[in-house]
C-alpha cells in the first residue's frame, strides 16, 4: 500500500475508479432498462458514506428525482413528513457533495437534484 503522494499511488487509485467506472458502465450495457440514465459519482470513505447517505437523505434524493416538480423546502419537507429545518439540515450536506442544487424563484428556494441525476454512484474503499 501506498502512501498519499509516493509513486504510483495515483496510478493505483486512478485504476481503481476506472475500474469501478467501467464495472458501471457494464451493468448498464447488460440491463439497460435497470440502470439509470444519468449519475452522479462520489467518492467517500466508508465512515463518510454512511453519514452523508442516510436514509433520510436518500429519501430527500429520490423524492426530488421522483417529483421534479417540488416547488419550496417547505413542500419538500410535507411530502418526506419532516420539519422544514430538519429537511433544510440534510439538504445543505447533500448540496455540499454536490447531488442537490437550490434554484431561487423569487424569495422562494427551490430544491433540485443536479444534472437531472438519476442514480447515484458512491466508490467506498
Amino acid at each position: 500500500m501506498y502512501a498519499r503522494g509516493e509513486p504510483g499511488r495515483d496510478r493505483e487509485d486512478g485504476n481503481a475508479r476506472f475500474g469501478d467506472l467501467k464495472a458501471a458502465v457494464n451493468a448498464s450495457i447488460q440491463d439497460p432498462e435497470g440502470t439509470p440514465d444519468n449519475l452522479s459519482i462520489i467518492e467517500l470513505s466508508p465512515e463518510v458514506s454512511f453519514e452523508v447517505l442516510t436514509k433520510k437523505r436518500l429519501q430527500i434524493f429520490r423524492t426530488l428525482k421522483h417529483n421534479p416538480g417540488i416547488s419550496s423546502i417547505k413542500a419538500l419537507s410535507e411530502i418526506v413528513g419532516r420539519r422544514p429545518e430538519v429537511v433544510s439540515r440534510d439538504l445543505k450536506i447533500l448540496i455540499n457533495y454536490g447531488l442537490v442544487d437550490l434554484e431561487k424563484d423569487g424569495r422562494t428556494k427551490v430544491p433540485k437534484v443536479i444534472n437531472g441525476s438519476d442514480g447515484i454512484l458512491v466508490r467506498i474503499d
